[in-house]
């Protein structure tokens, strides 16, 4: 099962405006004449820490198993869950809007098939911002068309539902009680104070260890509309993931693990800026990726995934660019390729680095919204 982050933990975790929400929304479809117990309420809220709770489609879908028990119902249901949730009031008010009572006659419960009843269900429900998400408005803008306020407010959400990569099994073994595979020298050593008479079986299982993450983030002049976004997010990543690695590039590379971790968010930026003296010149990648597998690549764990975000605009050395990143294939083992461009439906990658890449590259995704982020996000949790 693959772990949930701090982020959907601190959504979920003591009474918070979704908790309140999910009540709400139980309490709207027993006016409905939907027969929803408190104890399908608590079945949803278990359910919820499986689940993305940021994912529309997973939380809708979990809500109607927890909360429905008749096929007939289901109808119902999805039009009042799409009316709540998508026009409900924002739940940062303290004071939420009343819900109202609807009558026998009314449209929406004595048909479920007619969408006239849910006008006067829109009318009493705010329209200024979703209750599922306070910023999922700001989902699909592109990183380089939000303003200082709304980056901070993705920002924010950012850190809150940030994700684990599930664990790997490494090479070393731990005792275990009854499952696992025998440990023979366990069991023969319990065995001599029994006469050399084996009356237990001791076993043993692989340890877990956490899959390596290692960034490389393009900061040229031409990610200069991203390279600030991504950095924050690199850093959000690195502060809850331990075995995770950060380098920038542009015409060389330079390790920023420790200070993007130490101090603030903006000391973390200013350090890092003044670490990286080609901030905004050229990309160089086949340079930069030959210091990195010289310099650090012994130090790459087995399973290690390789996280490149760049927009392939490369004036080095193409052949460079190739030979190093078949190098790197033979170190890692996936090689995720993030290009903010790819964000654009008349994109095609024709630029001479990324011709070079794409045939040593596994996924190929865009990153140029929050969406893609937890595109990105649901990639690394089902590794």
């Amino acid at each position: 099962m693959v772990s949930r982050s701090g982020g959907h933990r601190a959504a979920l975790d003591g009474e918070s405006h979704f908790h309140r929400n999910l009540v709400r929304f139980a309490a709207l479809l027993r006016r409905l004449g939907l027969g929803v117990t408190t104890s399908q309420i608590l079945t949803l809220t278990d359910a919820l820490w499986h689940i993305d709770p940021f994912e529309r489609a997973d939380f809708k879908n979990t809500a109607c198993i927890a909360l429905i028990s008749r096929v007939e119902d289901i109808p119902l249901f999805n039009r009042a869950f799409d009316a709540f949730w998508r026009l409900s009031a924002s739940p940062l008010k303290s004071t939420p809007p009343e819900v109202p009572r609807p009558s026998a006659e009314s449209p929406l419960v004595s048909s479920a098939h007619n969408t006239t009843g849910l006008g006067d269900l829109s009318e009493n429900l705010s329209t200024r911002r979703s209750l599922y998400s306070p910023e999922e408005a700001l989902f699909d803008r592109d990183f380089a068309e939000l303003t200082e306020e709304e980056r901070q407010a993705l920002l924010r959400l950012l850190e809150r539902s940030l994700w684990f990569p599930p664990d790997l099994p490494s090479r070393r073994f731990r005792p275990t009680g009854h499952r696992g595979r025998i440990d023979l020298r366990r069991t023969l050593r319990k065995s001599l104070q029994y006469g050399s008479e084996a009356f237990w079986l001791r076993r043993r299982s692989r340890k877990l260890k956490q899959r390596q993450l290692v960034f490389f983030c393009d900061v040229s002049g031409s990610m200069e509309p991203y390279s600030r976004m991504l950095l924050q997010f690199m850093r959000a990543a690195s502060v809850r993931l331990r075995n995770c690695e950060i380098f920038a590039f542009s015409t060389q590379l330079s390790h920023l693990t420790r200070r993007l971790r130490s101090g603030s968010v903006e000391e973390a930026l200013r350090n890092t800026a003044r670490a990286l003296p080609d901030w905004g010149g050229g990309t160089r990648t086949g340079r930069a990726l030959r210091t990195f597998n010289a310099s650090w690549g012994r130090a790459v764990s087995s399973g290690a995934v390789a996280i490149l975000i760049s927009d392939g605009w490369d004036c080095g050395d193409i052949e460079l660019l190739k030979r190093e990143m078949q190098h790197l294939c033979l170190r890692v083992s996936r090689i995720v390729w993030l290009n903010p461009l790819l964000g654009s439906t008349d994109y095609e990658p024709l630029t001479r680095g990324m011709q070079a890449a794409l045939p040593f590259v596994d996924d190929f995704l865009p990153i140029h919204n929050f969406r893609s982020l937890l595109q990105l996000k649901r990639l690394l949790e089902n590794l």
